[in-house]
Order: structure tokens, then C-alpha cells, then sequence
């Protein structure tokens, strides 16, 4: 018996791009004092998951603490076109925090390039 998990096409260069721009907000997004715990590419992903709903899970305690765990868009099974959803409302959170516009944000991601997660 042979078992295999199919995944569907991913765009690799978008996905690149997704976290050039994460790093680019971790080292720009001075525009609210609140968000100066973006200073990690990683904590703007975390960021963006959450305001865009990608949860895998959610837990609230009796005392009204809320435990939430993440999706994950690396290695879900998201096609071409869900990726590129995904990204084209990230892009537009990403701008909202560091108040560069979209249209800069996609004309400068490659200063910010530093690798696929």
C-alpha cells in the first residue's frame, strides 16, 4: 500500500516577495508605538495571520484569557490563486502599518529580500 499527499502548485517568487515584505515592515513599521513588537519578520506574519483570520485554533479560558495557535500559509495546501488572495490583503495590512503605500511596498520589496520560510 503506497500513500501520498498531493499538493497543489505553489508560486514560489509571490511567496518570496511575501517575506521580503514581512522583513520590510519588521524594519519600517515605526508609524504606531503600539506595533513595536514588529521587529521580526516572523511577528509580522504572526500579525498579518491574525488580522486576516488564519487561525488554526482557538481556545478561551475560563477567566477570558484566549489561546490562539495560527495557520500555517507556508505549508497549507493553498493553490496559486488563494496564495495570491492571501497576499493581495497582506499587502494592504502591511501598508496600513508602516504607512508605505502598496504601490512602494511592491516597487521595493527586493531591498528587503531575505529568503522563503
Amino acid at each position: 500500500v503506497m500513500q501520498a499527499d498531493i499538493k497543489k502548485d505553489r508560486f514560489y517568487p509571490l511567496t518570496q516577495k511575501y517575506w521580503a515584505l514581512c522583513n520590510l515592515v519588521a524594519n519600517n513599521h515605526k508609524v504606531d508605538e503600539a506595533l513595536d513588537f514588529l521587529d521580526h519578520k516572523n511577528d509580522v506574519d504572526e500579525y498579518i495571520k491574525l488580522r486576516l483570520r488564519c487561525i488554526k485554533s482557538r481556545i478561551v479560558f475560563p477567566d477570558g484569557t484566549v489561546h490562539v495557535v495560527t495557520g500555517s500559509i507556508s505549508h497549507q495546501a493553498k493553490d496559486k490563486d488563494e496564495f495570491q488572495d492571501y497576499y493581495n490583503r497582506a499587502v494592504q495590512i502591511m501598508s496600513e502599518v508602516t504607512g508605505i503605500s502598496v504601490h512602494d511596498l511592491e516597487n521595493n520589496w527586493a531591498d528587503y529580500e531575505c529568503g522563503v520560510e
